[in-house]
């Protein structure tokens, strides 16, 4: 079972911040995982009553931490081998990950000779091959620091032994105008001074690059944890109102809608967190340009001094607030409570509203 976190609504399937946490039942009321903040959001599920569907419940700005979950792989901390050389490695495909505005494709380095070695930062160039052989560089490097944004690989470093690979993503926008798209059947990964790893893609597989092309670090796959154990605010289920529309650099206020359809009311208590983001992937000055695809994720607790519990069979709205980046086009959002499989989210439009 993945480890448990938006990351994986953003991208259909990566990785994120959760906390894990214990839970219990009590009497006729299902209680909350998660980490009580201090002072007074921690309430009792009798202390107040639920506020109507008419009347959201105020946003409170304060702030909970993100998760360091144990079932994530910790990265090393310094590369244990001499750097890997280009003729040590050989290139292959990985997976490819369709979201509504990226197309993102993994790309595999293994270590093919006798020694072990270690790949630290990124690729030193990705350059794309197109079918008649010409070349056309499509980054100088690296263009955001860590193994990737998507949380399934660690590092860097990525520290091998023979025959064991580290991966590096890549991701490009998408829907892409055809005037716009270019196609390459391979792509070559600059290693350092040592030269450079050449991956030859299926046929009828090109890759597909528009605008920019985002980099990765080199890292390792993200080793299988263990279950999390079940949180009892599964059973929840969530809605949101984002606005369609969204005003460069303004804040949006929206709410999301918690429904109970069991019999049990479900008490907030310990009060649970949420991690919420809206992510606008933004133009690169040049290759080597930084490059952000998700800004300003945010972790709050809910207001669970106004609002203790959800009650069996019904509901309860919370109003939210998120800021809002500058640039403009189709942007990611998503909205979870940490620790559980309570998410929400999609695509709204940044422009003038």
């Amino acid at each position: 079972m993945p480890v448990r976190g938006i990351g994986a609504l953003a991208v259909v399937g990566a990785c994120a911040v959760v906390l894990v946490a214990s839970c219990g039942v009590r009497s006729a009321t299902i209680g909350a995982s998660g980490s009580p903040p201090a002072g007074p959001q921690t309430a009792s599920a009798t202390a107040a009553s639920t506020p109507t569907a008419s009347a959201p419940v105020p946003w409170t700005d304060q702030a909970a931490p993100a998760d360091t979950s144990p079932n994530q792989t910790v990265p090393p901390s310094a590369a244990e081998f001499a750097p890997c050389a280009a003729a040590q490695l050989t290139g292959s495909y990985g997976k490819p990950i369709l979201a509504a505005t990226l197309f993102t494709w993994y790309l595999v380095l293994t270590d093919a000779g006798t020694a072990p070695c270690t790949l630290n930062g990124g690729p030193d160039g990705v350059v794309g091959v197109r079918a008649d052989g010409s070349q056309r560089t499509l980054a100088a490097g690296m263009t955001t620091t860590g193994a990737g944004w998507f949380g399934d690989l660690v590092g860097p470093p990525a520290n091998l032994t023979p025959g064991h690979s580290a991966q590096f993503a890549v991701w490009t926008p998408r829907p892409c105008p055809a005037s716009h798209a270019d196609e390459y059947s391979a792509i070559t990964i600059g290693i350092g001074q040592t030269g450079s790893v050449r991956v030859q893609l299926p046929s009828g597989l090109p890759f597909v690059t528009c605008q920019w092309l985002g980099v990765s670090g080199f890292g390792v796959p993200q080793a299988s944890p263990e279950a999390a154990p079940p949180s009892p605010l599964d059973v929840l289920t969530v809605t949101d109102t984002m606005p369609a529309v969204a005003a460069p650099g303004s804040t949006v206020d929206y709410t999301v809608t918690l429904a109970n359809p069991t019999g049990r009311a479900v008490a907030l208590s310990p009060c649970p967190s949420y991690e919420e983001y809206l992510g606008l992937p933004g133009a690169q000055a040049s290759a080597s340009a930084s490059y952000y695809p998700l800004l300003d994720t945010r972790y709050y607790y809910l207001n669970c001094q106004a609002a203790p519990l959800i009650p069996a069979g019904g509901s309860v709205t919370f109003a939210m607030e998120v800021p809002v980046p500058p640039g403009a086009g189709a942007a990611k959002y998503g909205w979870q409570l940490q620790g559980t499989e309570v998410e929400t989210g999609g695509v709204t439009t940044v422009g003038s509203v």
